[in-house]
Protein backbone atom coordinates (compact mmCIF):
# COMPACT_ATOMS: atom_id res chain seq x y z
CA UNK A 1 0.00 0.00 0.00
CA UNK A 2 1.89 3.58 -1.06
CA UNK A 3 1.63 6.27 1.17
CA UNK A 4 -0.83 7.97 -0.72
CA UNK A 5 -3.13 5.10 -0.49
CA UNK A 6 -2.43 4.90 3.46
CA UNK A 7 -3.70 8.84 3.73
CA UNK A 8 -6.56 8.45 2.10
CA UNK A 9 -7.39 5.09 3.91
CA UNK A 10 -6.86 7.26 6.58
CA UNK A 11 -9.25 10.21 6.02
CA UNK A 12 -11.89 7.72 5.40
CA UNK A 13 -10.87 5.96 8.78
CA UNK A 14 -11.43 9.99 10.47
CA UNK A 15 -14.17 10.81 8.83
CA UNK A 16 -15.95 7.63 9.57
CA UNK A 17 -15.20 7.61 13.24
CA UNK A 18 -16.63 11.10 13.57
CA UNK A 19 -19.82 10.01 12.05
CA UNK A 20 -19.94 6.94 14.09
CA UNK A 21 -19.18 9.34 17.33
CA UNK A 22 -21.63 11.46 16.53
CA UNK A 23 -24.36 8.40 16.17
CA UNK A 24 -23.59 7.31 19.28
CA UNK A 25 -23.63 10.46 20.98
CA UNK A 26 -27.31 11.26 19.46
CA UNK A 27 -28.91 7.71 19.98
CA UNK A 28 -27.15 6.30 23.13
CA UNK A 29 -26.07 9.59 24.97
CA UNK A 30 -22.94 9.56 27.38
CA UNK A 31 -23.23 5.48 28.20
CA UNK A 32 -22.86 4.62 24.49
CA UNK A 33 -19.92 7.03 24.30
CA UNK A 34 -18.40 5.73 26.85
CA UNK A 35 -18.27 1.84 25.66
CA UNK A 36 -17.19 2.80 22.31
CA UNK A 37 -14.18 4.37 24.13
CA UNK A 38 -13.75 1.45 26.26
CA UNK A 39 -12.92 -0.92 23.33
CA UNK A 40 -9.60 -2.34 23.35
CA UNK A 41 -6.76 -1.10 22.25
CA UNK A 42 -6.35 -3.51 18.84
CA UNK A 43 -10.73 -2.64 18.01
CA UNK A 44 -10.25 1.43 18.17
CA UNK A 45 -10.45 3.62 15.52
CA UNK A 46 -6.56 4.03 14.53
CA UNK A 47 -6.04 8.10 15.03
CA UNK A 48 -2.63 8.54 12.85
CA UNK A 49 -1.04 7.84 9.63
CA UNK A 50 2.14 5.95 12.17
CA UNK A 51 -0.78 3.99 14.07
CA UNK A 52 -2.03 2.68 10.93
CA UNK A 53 1.48 1.83 9.45
CA UNK A 54 2.10 0.25 12.66
CA UNK A 55 -0.97 -1.78 13.17
CA UNK A 56 -0.48 -2.98 9.33
CA UNK A 57 3.21 -4.04 10.50
CA UNK A 58 1.57 -6.22 13.23
CA UNK A 59 -0.76 -8.05 11.10
CA UNK A 60 -0.70 -11.87 11.47
CA UNK A 61 0.32 -14.06 8.18
CA UNK A 62 -1.24 -17.30 7.18
CA UNK A 63 -0.16 -20.22 9.22
CA UNK A 64 0.31 -18.10 12.30
CA UNK A 65 0.09 -20.47 15.32
CA UNK A 66 -3.23 -19.33 17.74
CA UNK A 67 -2.50 -19.97 21.20
CA UNK A 68 -5.52 -22.06 22.62
CA UNK A 69 -7.67 -20.61 25.28
CA UNK A 70 -11.30 -20.76 26.64
CA UNK A 71 -14.11 -18.30 26.49
CA UNK A 72 -17.60 -18.10 27.43
CA UNK A 73 -20.43 -17.82 24.79
CA UNK A 74 -23.55 -15.58 25.77
CA UNK A 75 -25.32 -18.72 27.02
CA UNK A 76 -22.73 -19.25 29.53
CA UNK A 77 -20.98 -21.86 27.60
CA UNK A 78 -17.53 -22.66 27.10
CA UNK A 79 -15.70 -23.19 24.10
CA UNK A 80 -11.75 -23.78 23.21
CA UNK A 81 -10.45 -21.46 20.97
CA UNK A 82 -8.92 -22.65 18.59
CA UNK A 83 -11.35 -26.35 18.60
CA UNK A 84 -8.94 -29.40 18.58
CA UNK A 85 -9.82 -30.98 15.00
CA UNK A 86 -12.05 -28.44 13.86
CA UNK A 87 -12.12 -25.29 11.80
CA UNK A 88 -12.70 -21.87 13.79
CA UNK A 89 -14.09 -19.17 12.34
CA UNK A 90 -13.84 -15.68 14.07
CA UNK A 91 -15.65 -12.27 12.98
CA UNK A 92 -14.51 -9.13 14.88
CA UNK A 93 -16.87 -6.62 15.30
CA UNK A 94 -17.08 -3.38 17.39
CA UNK A 95 -20.62 -3.66 18.74
CA UNK A 96 -24.00 -5.66 18.25
CA UNK A 97 -26.22 -3.01 16.39
CA UNK A 98 -28.19 -2.67 13.36
CA UNK A 99 -25.25 -1.59 12.00
CA UNK A 100 -23.71 -4.50 11.51
CA UNK A 101 -26.67 -7.09 11.51
CA UNK A 102 -26.49 -7.63 7.69
CA UNK A 103 -22.60 -8.65 8.11
CA UNK A 104 -23.46 -10.75 11.21
CA UNK A 105 -26.00 -11.92 9.21
CA UNK A 106 -24.08 -13.32 6.46
CA UNK A 107 -21.80 -15.12 9.02
CA UNK A 108 -24.68 -16.52 10.39
CA UNK A 109 -25.65 -18.09 6.77
CA UNK A 110 -21.63 -19.30 6.64
CA UNK A 111 -21.91 -21.19 9.82
CA UNK A 112 -25.29 -22.87 8.82
CA UNK A 113 -23.72 -24.13 5.90
CA UNK A 114 -20.67 -25.73 7.66
CA UNK A 115 -21.49 -27.49 10.71
CA UNK A 116 -17.94 -28.91 10.66
CA UNK A 117 -16.80 -25.95 11.49
CA UNK A 118 -17.02 -23.36 14.99
CA UNK A 119 -17.97 -20.22 14.18
CA UNK A 120 -17.78 -17.28 16.48
CA UNK A 121 -18.57 -13.45 16.44
CA UNK A 122 -16.57 -11.70 18.84
CA UNK A 123 -17.96 -7.92 19.65
CA UNK A 124 -15.78 -5.35 21.68
CA UNK A 125 -18.37 -4.75 23.78
CA UNK A 126 -19.98 -7.98 25.10
CA UNK A 127 -23.16 -7.59 27.41
CA UNK A 128 -24.57 -11.10 27.10
CA UNK A 129 -28.48 -9.65 27.48
CA UNK A 130 -28.04 -7.65 24.97
CA UNK A 131 -26.39 -10.27 22.29
CA UNK A 132 -29.24 -12.16 23.10
CA UNK A 133 -31.51 -9.59 22.68
CA UNK A 134 -29.74 -8.87 19.26
CA UNK A 135 -29.97 -12.75 18.18
CA UNK A 136 -33.94 -12.55 18.95
CA UNK A 137 -34.85 -9.82 16.82
CA UNK A 138 -32.64 -10.49 13.95
CA UNK A 139 -32.85 -14.48 13.89
CA UNK A 140 -28.95 -15.23 13.90
CA UNK A 141 -28.29 -18.43 16.19
CA UNK A 142 -24.02 -18.19 15.68
CA UNK A 143 -22.73 -17.83 19.02
CA UNK A 144 -20.79 -14.59 20.75
CA UNK A 145 -17.92 -14.86 22.49
CA UNK A 146 -18.35 -12.96 25.53
CA UNK A 147 -15.44 -12.49 27.37
CA UNK A 148 -11.32 -13.63 27.51
CA UNK A 149 -10.69 -12.75 24.09
CA UNK A 150 -7.58 -10.50 24.74
CA UNK A 151 -4.91 -12.71 23.98
CA UNK A 152 -6.84 -13.50 20.57
CA UNK A 153 -7.04 -10.01 20.04
CA UNK A 154 -3.28 -9.60 20.44
CA UNK A 155 -2.09 -11.94 18.22
CA UNK A 156 -4.78 -11.11 15.55
CA UNK A 157 -4.64 -7.37 15.27
CA UNK A 158 -8.43 -7.10 14.95
CA UNK A 159 -8.05 -3.66 14.33
CA UNK A 160 -10.35 -1.46 11.37
CA UNK A 161 -13.69 -4.82 12.44
CA UNK A 162 -15.76 -6.27 11.15
CA UNK A 163 -12.91 -8.80 10.02
CA UNK A 164 -12.99 -12.26 9.69
CA UNK A 165 -10.31 -14.77 10.45
CA UNK A 166 -10.42 -18.79 10.10
CA UNK A 167 -8.41 -21.27 11.83
CA UNK A 168 -7.62 -24.67 10.67
CA UNK A 169 -7.89 -27.73 12.71
CA UNK A 170 -4.19 -27.44 13.46
CA UNK A 171 -4.98 -24.21 14.87
CA UNK A 172 -3.09 -22.04 12.72
CA UNK A 173 -4.73 -19.23 10.63
CA UNK A 174 -6.11 -20.47 7.32
CA UNK A 175 -7.34 -17.00 6.29
CA UNK A 176 -7.25 -13.22 7.54
CA UNK A 177 -9.47 -10.75 6.15
CA UNK A 178 -7.13 -7.47 5.19
CA UNK A 179 -8.04 -4.50 6.87
CA UNK A 180 -9.13 -3.05 3.44
CA UNK A 181 -11.24 -5.45 1.76
CA UNK A 182 -14.77 -5.24 2.66
CA UNK A 183 -16.55 -7.52 5.59
CA UNK A 184 -18.43 -9.22 2.63
CA UNK A 185 -15.65 -9.80 1.07
CA UNK A 186 -14.09 -11.00 3.71
CA UNK A 187 -16.93 -13.31 5.15
CA UNK A 188 -16.84 -14.97 1.35
CA UNK A 189 -12.93 -15.36 1.22
CA UNK A 190 -13.38 -17.04 5.10
CA UNK A 191 -16.94 -19.25 3.13
CA UNK A 192 -14.28 -20.45 0.99
CA UNK A 193 -11.83 -22.02 3.23
CA UNK A 194 -13.78 -23.47 4.71
CA UNK A 195 -15.48 -25.36 1.67
CA UNK A 196 -12.12 -26.28 0.60
CA UNK A 197 -11.96 -23.94 -2.35
CA UNK A 198 -9.40 -21.34 -3.07
CA UNK A 199 -10.35 -18.05 -2.31
CA UNK A 200 -10.77 -14.65 -4.65
CA UNK A 201 -8.87 -11.93 -3.37
CA UNK A 202 -10.25 -9.82 -0.94
CA UNK A 203 -12.36 -6.77 -2.77
CA UNK A 204 -11.09 -3.77 -2.61
CA UNK A 205 -12.91 -0.45 -2.54
CA UNK A 206 -12.06 2.46 -4.82
CA UNK A 207 -11.82 4.85 -2.34
CA UNK A 208 -9.26 2.42 0.31
CA UNK A 209 -12.47 1.89 2.79
CA UNK A 210 -13.14 -1.82 4.06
Amino acid sequence: MTRHNVALVLSVIVAMQAVAVGVLGLRGGFSSLANWTRAPAPMRRVQSLEEWQALLARDPKPGTLVPEQTAPDESGGLHRIPAPARPVGLLFVDRCSSCVSDTLTRWDRVQRGHPEADLFVVPAAADARAIREFKREYGVSVRFLTAGCESLSGVLNPFFPPRAYVCDATGRLACVQPPSASAAAGITQASAHLSGTLPRPARQWKDGRP
